[in-house]
């Protein structure tokens, strides 16, 4: 030990010099300008026939199958109208996390500018049951459907899912109420009541936000359009849309009968294909 400290402190002594640590550049954090930045609305009607391919973190897989409706009117309602039918192959994964063999078909309505899509109705099975209310305790099969009402015109309509074009720093928010009624049967048909009043304040909160965010995923680095979602006191969801495909949701919070549940980050769902 003595001979070899001696040795290094010779070197030193002999014109040699102690080596320095190399200065490391701090790295500059990148920075991206959204003034300029532009996402078209996707187009869901280029999409049907088509089926989107996600993998979620935790290693499940759900596809979205992209399709119309039969002909005539939708839960009462004409004009454009696109099904997305979630099916999965593991009880964690999306659409109704944790519940085994869960599927639905979410009808979108296209409104009136043309490009954005909000929810008029959710054809849903429950296979081996579920623990909500909607499945009324039943432990087997149960299939249900919701209409949403439209609101009144004093309030935005409630679940607005695909948003329309955005640029820049455009910020689209839509607080407000949704009005549904329910059956315990799989219906495109009309099952809201005649004579319903429109949709009111006294509906479940809803809150729908619309705006662009830089995204890194995978191969995957630009600008996306975000919807980010809040149903009643718990259900938070972000959907990220890019290239006219959803490409990613985060499902950051869940919520049931009042019952708040927070959802690990493994459950966001990653687009990985598209057949």
């Amino acid at each position: 030990m003595l001979v070899l400290a001696a040795l290094i402190g010779g070197m030193i002594g002999c014109g040699g010099s102690a080596s320095q640590p190399v200065p490391v550049a701090t790295p500059t954090p990148v920075t991206h300008d959204v003034a300029n930045a532009f996402v078209p609305a996707a187009d869901l009607l280029n999409l049907v026939g088509k089926t989107m391919h996600f993998t979620s973190g935790n290693g499940c897989h759900t596809d979205i199958a992209i399709s119309n409706p039969p002909a005539g009117l939708v839960a009462g309602r004409g004009g454009v109208n696109v099904v997305f039918s979630y099916t999965k192959d593991r009880p964690d994964c999306y659409w109704n996390i944790g519940i085994a063999g869960a599927e639905l078909q979410f009808v979108l309505h296209r409104n009136d500018d043309g490009e954005s899509y909000r929810s008029i109705a959710s054809l849903m099975k429950f296979p081996n049951g579920c623990p909500f209310s909607i499945c009324d305790g039943r432990p087997n099969s149960v299939n249900v459907t919701f209409d949403v009402e439209d609101n009144d015109p004093s309030i935005p309509e409630g679940y607005q899912i695909v948003p329309p074009s955005l640029k820049g720093a455009q910020h689209i928010v839509f607080d407000t109420f949704v009005t549904s009624y329910g059956d315990y049967s799989i219906t495109f048909d009309n099952i809201i009541p005649v004579g319903s009043p429109a949709g009111d304040k006294t509906g479940e909160f809803w809150r729908t936000d619309y705006r662009i965010e830089w995204l890194d995923q995978g191969d995957f680095h630009g600008w996306a359009a975000v919807s980010e979602q809040w149903e009643d006191r718990c259900g938070h969801e972000k959907w990220y849309w890019a290239n006219g495909l959803l490409i990613r949701v985060e499902s950051p919070n869940d919520g049931i009968d009042h019952v708040c549940t927070a959802l690990d980050k493994s459950t966001t769902m990653i687009l990985s294909s598209v057949s």
